[in-house]
């Protein structure tokens, strides 16, 4: 996640589902105060950072100007004794997110989800469906165990997603994706309820070039079986210099350039939310979004940044709470339950509750008022 934490990467994640009580963290088990420490409430594995799309918004195709290509980036090993050392501080359903990059390009990635979904997770990851190119694909996806997953989908036109993510057959690709999951979903899950069953939604970036479609995607998703539509604020584009002032310069193509007209599609958005329509983010954050595009550079919250309560493992091992900050410790020198009450872990705690950074994780990813 790094910028899943831009994005979901890319990337944010909300529940997208209720849970019944049993596998709420209600469960009989003393994990809710590890040593005197609350546990994670929000959790990302970054199992990549490569993509192959060009998106507009995001350039995780190029190397990252974070991390040396030397590095060595986490094995599936590594991610098991991580994920059983996570399972020590949280109770069954806890939300564990994989993003990237694109997650599916790791092959291991299917072991990866079965092995949390088995451990108690609720297991969600986001992708842009190019590589779930087959229905055999798509009904292992199903089997996995995964909880949820979002499609990275920017318009409700292929003109408009494709143009975004400059990957010419990316939004039918991404749509013949849904329906396959769909009937697996459906055909293997129909014991279930449907709320319990694989949760597919969409999520979008909203800027410039595509907000003039995101009522028709409201409509689209309200008039289907897919769970929710997520509205992502434009942030400053992953893996690129930071700019205070990105909007104005070399991304201002991605900022609003009327926003009247812009102001308008985000009132309908917020009347749509209250009148029942799919959207994932809660009206309070949509109301956010607005003051966010009309003061940019304004704390977007009216209370403390909350991110002192999120876990990140990055691809290379390092455990974040969140990336403005040191790391807590890397996976390969300390376990995750002894970084987690550490000295050191508690001093980033304090610094984040003082932070004041308008910044994308904020924003987009764990947005809580």
């Amino acid at each position: 996640m790094k910028k899943l934490l831009k994005l979901f990467t890319k990337k944010k994640m909300i529940p997208l589902r209720k849970y019944e009580k049993n596998i709420t963290g209600n469960e009989n088990l003393e994990k809710k105060n590890y040593l005197g420490v609350a546990p994670p409430e929000f959790t990302v594995i970054n199992v990549n950072e490569e993509c192959f799309f060009k998106c507009k918004m995001c350039f995780k195709w190029k190397p990252d100007i974070n991390i040396s290509q030397d590095s060595k980036k986490i094995t599936k090993e590594e991610i098991f004794e991580f994920v059983k050392d996570l399972r020590k501080l949280v109770n069954r359903g806890h939300i564990l997110n994989f993003a990237g990059g694109e997650p599916f390009l790791r092959n291991d990635m299917l072991e990866i989800i079965k092995f949390s979904s088995d451990l108690g997770f609720y297991t969600q990851i986001a992708t842009n469906g190019w590589l779930i190119n087959t229905k055999e694909k798509a009904k292992k996806i199903v089997e996995s165990g995964l909880g949820g997953i979002v499609f990275s989908i920017d318009g409700s036109t292929a003109k408009t997603h494709d143009n975004m993510r400059r990957h010419p057959g990316s939004f039918n690709r991404a749509k013949k994706a849904i329906k396959w999951l769909s009937f697996y979903r459906d055909e293997l899950q129909k014991n279930r309820p449907m709320n319990d069953r694989l949760c597919i939604s969409l999520q979008t970036v909203l800027c410039e070039l595509n907000y003039h479609e995101a009522i028709n995607m409201i409509n689209w998703v309200d008039n289907s079986e897919i769970r929710s539509v997520h509205f992502n604020a434009v942030s400053e584009p992953n893996n690129t210099v930071h700019d205070s002032e990105w909007y104005k310069n070399e991304f201002s193509y991605l900022w609003p350039k009327d926003l009247n007209k812009f102001n308008k599609v985000l009132n309908i958005i917020y009347e749509k939310k209250l009148s029942g329509s799919k959207i994932a983010e809660t009206s309070a954050q949509i109301k956010a979004y607005k003051g966010y595009f009309n003061e940019p550079s304004k704390f977007v919250k009216s209370g403390p940044c909350n991110f002192d309560k999120s876990l990140t493992l990055s691809s290379t091992g390092d455990m974040f709470l969140c990336f403005n900050y040191n790391s807590i410790g890397n996976i390969r020198n300390i376990k995750l339950t002894n970084a987690w009450k550490s000295m050191a872990t508690n001093q980033v705690r304090k610094d984040i509750r003082k932070c004041t950074k308008n910044c994308h994780f904020l924003i987009n990813c764990y947005f809580e008022e």
